[in-house]
């Protein structure tokens, strides 16, 4: 089974709000507007998309700026575990 980034890097994010929990909302799980993409829920296989996601690569810190998220996405082990998975039908 394909894994969401989320999933893959148990970054302790939450895809719904939950006020018992000091956890922030994946910007990844709630990012429709890449839904399927790399075969992935929402944002969940492109999460080097979306803004301000939770990235391992960076020490676990938001990088809301997609020119400077992609310089660390480009050594991230989903993103590469995402191609690898995908082959001719990834899609950045």
């Amino acid at each position: 089974m394909k894994q969401n980034c989320w999933e893959f890097n148990r970054c302790g994010r939450t895809a719904l709000p939950d006020p018992d929990k000091d956890k922030e909302v994946c910007l990844a799980a709630t990012s429709l507007e890449y839904d399927s993409r790399n075969s992935g829920k929402n944002g969940g296989r492109c999460c080097w998309r979306v803004p301000s996601t939770m990235c391992t690569s960076n020490g676990g810190t938001p990088v809301p700026n997609w020119a400077d998220k992609i310089k660390d996405c480009i050594n991230c082990v989903f993103l590469k575990k995402v191609m690898e998975e995908e082959g001719p039908d990834f899609r950045i």
